[in-house]
C-alpha cells in the first residue's frame, strides 16, 4: 500500500443521523453537505472497538445510484484513516443486498442451491418464455451472467438490465406502478402486450426485493414466498435432492396453475396496504397511542365498527406486536398495532422506521395500514 498521511479535521455533531431499518436515508443534497458523510462514517467506526477496526476488512458498494461512486471513495479513505487493512469493492461499485457477493461468487452459490440443468432444460423448451426486469438496478449485473451465459436464455428475455445512476429515469421499486413495463410485457395493466411470456420477475434497486408475475396473472409477494417455502424440500436441491421437472407430461405448468394449486391446499390470504405519505409525525404517534388506549375496551370498538358495517366480524383481541430476531434473540418492541377479528381477518397499523427516498430525491415520512383477510 502506498504511504499516506492521515489528516485530522475538526467537526461538530450533526443532528438527525439516527439510522432506521434500512440505514441512513437522506436526500443526496444532504449527503453532499460538508462533513456530513464523513461524520457518519467516523461515528460508525467510533461505535466499534479500535482493536476490531484495525487490520480488518470492509466491503463497500451500492446499487449504482447517483453519488454512490463519490461516497464509496470517501468511505474508502475514512476506512484507511481508521486502520482498516483492506476494502473490497464490487466492480463499478455494484453489489446486491443482503447477501453481498461478486457476480462469479453468486453464480457459484446459485449452482449449489438450484438445479441449473433442469432450469436450462425449462428455458430451452419452446413452451416456455420469460422476462426479467432489473429496473436498471444492481440486479442487472447478475442477470446476463446467470440467465444468458449459464442458462442459455435469449438477451431479449432481459429488460432494463444495464445499471444506471438515475435508474433510467424510473423508480427501482417492484410494484405495479414502477414496474409497469414488465406488467405490460406480461399482458397486464393499461397497455398489455398481446403475446406475453409465461413467467416474469423484477428486482428492486439493490436486489433485496422482487415481484413475480405469470401470463396475465398477478402473484402477491406473500404468495410467492409461501409457495417457495411449501415446495422447497422437493424442489430446491439445497434443501433436498432435486428440482421437479417443470414440464408435466410434456405440458407446461403455468404460474397461475401453481398459485391456484397452492390456494387449494393452504387457503388464500388477501390483503390491501395503504401508505399515508407526508403525515405529521406527532399526529401519527398520537393516532397510535389512541389505538393502544382503545385496546382496553374492545366492546366499544366493536360497537363503533358495527355502526359502520354490521356484517363485519367482531374484534377478538388486540395487541402491540414485537419481533424476535431468530439469529441473535434480540427483541424489537412496539412494532405496530394488531387488531384481530373472530373470522381470522386483521388490520395492522405501523409507523415507518425509515423515510422513503425517491431517486428523484423526494423525502416522504410514511404511516402504513395493512388490511388482511383469510379466504378459505
Amino acid at each position: 500500500m502506498a504511504n499516506f498521511t492521515v489528516k485530522r479535521v475538526e467537526s461538530a455533531p450533526i443532528e438527525d443521523q439516527k439510522t432506521g431499518t434500512s440505514g441512513l436515508r437522506k436526500k443526496v443534497k444532504v449527503f453532499i453537505q460538508p462533513h456530513y458523510l464523513h461524520n457518519f462514517v467516523q461515528s460508525t467506526f467510533n461505535a466499534l472497538s479500535a482493536e476490531k477496526v484495525k487490520g480488518s476488512t470492509l466491503v463497500v458498494s451500492g446499487d449504482g445510484r447517483y453519488y454512490s461512486k463519490d461516497a464509496i471513495q470517501i468511505i474508502i479513505k475514512m476506512a484507511a484513516a481508521n486502520g482498516v487493512k483492506s476494502v473490497w469493492v464490487g466492480q463499478n461499485g455494484l453489489l446486491s443486498t443482503p447477501a453481498v457477493s461478486a457476480v462469479q461468487v453468486t453464480v457459484k452459490l446459485m449452482k449449489s442451491i438450484f438445479d441449473f440443468k433442469s432450469m436450462k432444460k425449462l428455458i430451452a423448451s419452446p413452451q416456455f418464455s420469460f422476462c426479467y426486469d432489473a429496473l436498471h438496478g444492481v440486479a442487472g449485473a447478475y442477470a446476463s451472467r446467470i440467465f444468458v451465459e449459464e442458462l442459455g436464455a435469449k438477451e431479449s428475455s432481459l429488460l432494463n438490465c444495464v445499471p444506471k445512476e438515475d435508474f433510467g429515469g424510473g423508480h427501482p421499486d417492484t410494484n405495479l406502478t414502477y414496474a409497469k413495463e414488465l406488467v405490460s410485457r406480461m399482458g397486464l395493466g393499461k397497455n398489455p402486450d398481446s403475446n406475453p411470456p409465461e413467467f416474469g420477475a423484477a428486482a428492486d434497486g439493490d436486489a433485496n426485493r422482487n415481484v413475480v408475475l405469470g401470463k396475465r396473472f398477478f402473484v402477491t409477494p406473500s404468495d410467492s414466498v409461501s409457495i417457495i417455502a411449501a415446495n422447497a424440500v422437493e424442489s430446491i436441491p439445497y434443501f433436498s435432492s432435486g428440482l421437479k421437472d417443470n414440464l408435466n407430461g410434456g405440458n407446461l405448468v403455468t404460474v397461475e396453475d401453481i398459485v391456484k394449486q397452492h390456494w387449494a391446499k393452504f387457503g388464500r390470504h388477501y390483503y390491501t396496504r395503504y401508505d399515508y405519505k407526508n403525515v405529521d409525525a406527532g399526529a401519527a404517534k398520537e393516532l397510535i397511542a389512541h389505538l393502544v388506549k382503545l385496546q382496553a375496551s374492545l366492546s366499544d370498538v366493536n360497537t363503533t365498527i358495527k355502526g359502520i358495517r354490521s356484517d363485519v366480524a367482531n374484534v377478538a383481541s388486540a395487541d402491540e406486536f414485537e419481533y424476535k430476531d431468530p439469529v441473535d434473540g434480540s427483541i424489537s418492541k412496539n412494532q405496530g398495532i394488531h387488531y384481530l377479528f373472530e373470522d381470522g381477518s386483521r388490520f395492522v397499523f405501523t409507523l415507518s422506521n425509515t423515510k422513503k427516498i425517491h431517486p428523484r430525491l423526494e423525502e416522504t415520512p410514511r404511516m402504513h395500514l395493512l388490511l388482511w383477510w383469510r379466504l378459505l
